[in-house]
């Protein structure tokens, strides 16, 4: 009787923890200046001339499933996703193709604006860690030589 008893309890929690593990998922989503999806995940593109500023964000958000809404006008109308603090996110670039004007964060965004100082194909990549689940962006810039007036 007693191991009948454990077992279901422990089958009880199984069930909770991984309903709850299912329930809910966290990412950055990436926009900004000139900014476009690629058909990887992960990573994304841009094309900026040298000289002009680049401005990227890093946006937290938390996308749930426990109140998923049961007709296609509610799911239509329900939000994708809800604005979250990220528990932390940096910006990697090498600092001989891209000169750094800004840099911020608030509560869900974090933001990094360069301006490219050399033409050519460079990354620029976004760490960060959202409800415990680390997310690594790429983004390759496409830097064309400035235009001759």
């Amino acid at each position: 009787m007693k191991k009948g008893i454990i077992v279901l309890g422990a089958a009880v929690f199984c069930m909770l923890c991984v309903q709850q593990g299912w329930a809910s998922s966290a990412a950055f989503k990436i926009g900004g200046d000139n900014i476009e999806e690629t058909d990887r995940p992960g990573v994304y593109r841009a094309t900026v001339q040298v000289g002009a500023s680049l401005e990227i964000r890093a946006e937290g958000f938390v996308y749930s499933l426990r109140v998923a809404p049961s007709s296609p006008e509610e799911r239509e109308a329900a939000p994708r996703g809800a604005p979250r603090l990220g528990e932390a996110g940096t910006w990697m670039f090498d600092e001989t193709m891209f000169r750094l004007r800004r840099t911020s964060s608030d509560r869900t965004k974090h933001i990094l604006v360069v301006e490219p100082t050399t033409p050519g194909t460079h990354e620029i990549r976004f760490v960060g860690v959202i409800l415990g689940y680390p997310n690594s962006i790429t983004i390759q810039v496409d830097v064309e030589p400035p235009q001759a007036e």
